[in-house]
């Protein structure tokens, strides 16, 4: 199993919990879950003075067990320059919040981010869902355009849209074959994420269990409910195959690695 989706800090980026997002508790929670491998969103720029991904790379060079994303503003200059050094330098992905990084999904100034994420290939996780800003800028549907131009450019759909934009996450993973959906909070009804158990159902049927990805949010996310929302999976009553695919097989092909 891989644990995907963990947001992983330097220590003290909390105030009130110093041990908050670090990767020595994220290692220990992978023990407790028997977990061996995760993988590690860069912090986002207002998170640390310095920049998070040379933090990343040396925080993660001699630990094994965790994959590496960049965590890249498209609009930054030499964006697409940036994103290839850091590839070479080890790092197998890219997250990518526009509401964030106030930036949007299909503008065209950022075409060569995605270019070069295609030719490396390498996955974009996106976050999708309401989150402030402009929703008409960050709406999942746009991801349609970027998956029609960058048609080997694997897409990870972060939260299926949310609650509030499901149905159109939908369409675009109906869409797109290199489109993933990634259930990140979607099980708990108390967030904005939630998705009821018929729309995972709508899901497993229209998009299938080869496209759809565990994350765990971490740190977001406590320890219980990261075991409780892998418990859940497991009750679904897929075949053992499917639910270890969901839970990290998937995740390991596009990244070409093992699960």
């Amino acid at each position: 199993m891989i644990l995907n989706h963990c947001h992983v800090m330097r220590a003290g980026t909390k105030d009130d919990d110093p041990s908050w997002g670090t990767i020595d508790v994220l290692k220990e929670w992978m023990a407790e879950l028997g977990i061996g491998r995760a993988v590690a969103f860069a912090p986002f720029y207002y998170q640390m003075e310095d920049d998070p991904n040379e933090w990343l790379h040396a925080a993660i060079k001699d630990e094994p067990g965790f994959i590496g994303y960049a965590t890249i503003n498209p609009k930054d200059e030499n964006a697409p320059e940036k994103l290839r050094e850091h590839v070479e330098c080890g790092f197998r992905g890219a997250k990518f919040h526009p509401p964030i990084f106030r930036v949007q999904i299909n503008d065209p100034e950022i075409d060569d981010f995605y270019s070069v994420a295609e030719e490396l290939g390498i996955p974009i996780q996106f976050h999708t869902g309401v989150h402030g800003w402009f929703i008409r800028k960050y709406e999942p549907i746009l991801l349609d355009d970027v998956a029609q131009k960058h048609p080997k450019l694997p897409l990870i759909i972060g939260h299926v849209g949310g609650t509030a934009f499901f149905d159109q996450a939908l369409a675009v993973l109906q869409n797109n074959r290199n489109c993933y959906a990634e259930l990140a909070q979607t099980r708990r009804e108390s967030v904005a994420w939630h998705l009821s158990q018929e729309r995972i159902n709508t899901l497993l049927r229209a998009v299938g269990p080869d496209r759809i990805i565990y994350g765990a949010d971490y740190p977001y996310n406590d320890l219980q409910i990261i075991r409780d929302d892998i418990d859940w999976i497991r009750g679904w009553g897929l075949k053992d195959e499917d639910t270890e695919n969901i839970l990290g097989g998937n995740i390991a092909r596009l990244l070409g690695c093992d699960g």
